[in-house]
């Protein structure tokens, strides 16, 4: 729960974060406070360094929570509208927006099921990808049944040698496809 601020704690806030927004260094920015005539009021002397990096981390801290609440915001708004959607669609019969809206929904909300990786299908694209760059099948063949038993995703891009060596399109090459 955030503590009330009183106005010059505001105001110099205020300050602190123009600076920020200008890509301002902790010293450029404790110079802007002080251009700005914002004093202390309990020695009436500028603020410190300390003071103003104080409040850096304090905006910071806030930005986040204001991005969380603004995400969940937005989510909830965007899950009303998947309702109003998917209502006139039933309500319509068109069966097709149904169905993309429960998608959209099961996205939105992560309960979609977790894809499934075949093996098989992975073994075969990955011995044609290493003929057809002239690389070892067999450490492709590893690589991809290593990455599969892991059940982490495959995304598209490139493949490697295991070596470092990938074919630039995407793969770093580490462990043969994909860079995981």
């Amino acid at each position: 729960m955030r503590r009330p601020m009183t106005s010059h704690i505001e105001a110099r806030r205020a300050v602190v974060a123009d600076g920020m927004f200008q890509g301002m260094t902790l010293d450029q920015i404790t110079d802007h406070v002080h251009k700005a005539k914002i004093i202390n009021r309990k020695t009436g002397k500028p603020f410190s360094r300390w003071s103003v990096w104080r409040d850096m981390v304090a905006l910071i801290e806030q930005w986040k929570e204001d991005a969380k609440e603004a995400i969940d915001t937005l989510r909830g708004r965007q899950f009303a509208e998947l309702q109003a959607i998917k209502a006139q669609a039933w309500k319509d019969k068109d069966w097709g927006t149904v169905l993309a809206a429960i998608d959209r929904e099961m996205r939105l909300v992560g309960t979609q099921a977790p894809q499934r990786i075949d093996v098989a299908v992975i073994r075969k694209e990955a011995e044609r990808l290493a003929e057809r760059h002239g690389l070892d099948p067999s450490t492709i063949m590893a690589d991809a049944e290593r990455i599969a038993a892991s059940g982490r995703f495959i995304g598209g891009g490139g493949i490697g040698d295991g070596n470092g060596n990938g074919n630039g399109n995407g793969g770093n090459g580490r462990n043969g496809l994909n860079g995981r």
